[in-house]
């Protein structure tokens, strides 16, 4: 589960994302990507095959090129929310005929 921090950063992301102002990269292998001039946020997706779930794991780096990892599995209640965000970040650059 998420600190109330990290869900807050997850939730306005998510807003910016669907507000088409964040151009994020996906690349494939189950991951979104998006990097600024100070941080940088990447979200990535794995099942759990030994507690049968899925996983994601958010990761903040910030200007000194630290990094923060929070995790959160299908059985959380933040678990919505961030596969909300992966899905419309993986979309962010998909070119739709309408």
């Amino acid at each position: 589960m998420f600190p109330d921090k990290i869900r807050r950063f997850v939730s306005r992301l998510l807003q910016r994302t669907e507000a088409g102002e964040i151009p994020w990269e996906y690349d494939l292998f189950d991951a979104v990507a998006w990097k600024e001039k100070d941080f940088a946020v990447s979200l990535h997706y794995s099942f759990n095959g030994r507690e049968d779930c899925g996983v994601f794991r958010f990761v903040y780096r910030d200007a000194q090129g630290s990094d923060f990892e929070f995790f959160t599995n299908s059985d959380s209640a933040d678990y919505p929310l961030t596969k909300h965000l992966f899905d419309s970040a993986q979309a962010t650059k998909m070119e739709l005929p309408f």
